[in-house]
């Protein structure tokens, strides 16, 4: 079956839902909008499916999907900048490109301390930083590391470890590392979560602390939506356009956005 156009829809899908919030609510996401679904909620439906490289070997397709965002206001009250902000909630997830974008400035330290803000009981040589810390405000910082609202994937190693414990990033929605992390991916330990501040740091947890830390790594975790195992291999994410429109009903006004998404996608 040459038809790649309802894997790219779930893995839409997948990917947006429980990541988009709107006034601290979850945005739900369907395929097949529910009778009583309410305002604000995302629809994604498939566009397009065509053949664009022909040969003997193997199948390129072009997929186009379309992401309807649709938000509402009473009467005259409210406006568009609901949809605005869902829509690059979108953007952010469903417009990737592949290869490792690196956030983080001296992450390995082998520039020593540049980049980084140290208070307190903590020191960095050979290439780590390293907490022998009593004092409870024992940390190191780099500014204006992250985009608030977007999602990161921090790497890590723990080295060195004697006592105590580091708390490796603290993320607006709660999520925190602490010491050695049970998620582990090509030798180092990660965590990821949505930034609540463009601020990294990681600091002392517990009294007293004997440990380092070395490797850091800060990334975008989207990739192009993986296929492999439907048996199609995805090549780019294009942004082809967004339109906005607004529509005036009787008891209502809808402020929508719609989303064309191209995926290249190739049979393997």
């Amino acid at each position: 079956m040459i038809e790649a156009l309802h894997f790219l829809r779930k893995a839409i899908i997948d990917r947006l839902s429980g990541s988009i919030v709107l006034n601290s609510q979850n945005v739900p996401v369907y395929n097949r909008v529910p009778s009583d679904a309410t305002e604000p909620f995302i629809k994604v439906y498939s566009l397009q499916n065509e053949e664009t490289d022909f040969n003997r070997d193997s199948y390129m397709l072009e997929c186009i999907t379309r992401i309807d965002v649709v938000t509402s206001f009473d009467g005259d009250s409210g406006g568009e900048l609901d949809a605005n902000e869902i829509v690059s909630q979108v953007l952010n997830l469903v417009r990737t490109r592949e290869g490792t974008a690196e956030f983080l400035k001296n992450g390995d330290f082998s520039d020593g301390s540049n980049y980084w803000s140290i208070t307190g009981d903590v020191s960095i040589s050979g290439n780590k930083a390293t907490w022998e810390a009593t004092d409870e405000v024992s940390k190191i910082v780099q500014s204006n590391v992250f985009e608030i609202g977007k999602k990161y994937k921090i790497f890590y190693k723990i080295e060195d470890y004697t006592e105590g414990g580091l708390k490796i990033v603290d993320f607006g929605d709660g999520t925190t590392a602490t010491d050695t992390n049970l998620i582990q991916e090509n030798g180092s330990s990660f965590i990821e979560g949505i930034a609540g501040k463009v601020d990294f740091e990681i600091k002392r947890r517990s009294d007293p602390v004997s440990q380092s830390i070395s490797n850091l790594s800060i990334q975008t975790p989207e990739r192009y939506f993986d296929l492999t195992a439907d048996g199609f291999k995805v090549y780019t994410s294009v942004l082809m356009n967004t339109t906005y429109f607004e529509e005036d009903a009787e008891d209502k006004t809808y402020f929508r956005a719609i989303i064309e998404l191209s995926n290249k996608v190739q049979k393997i």
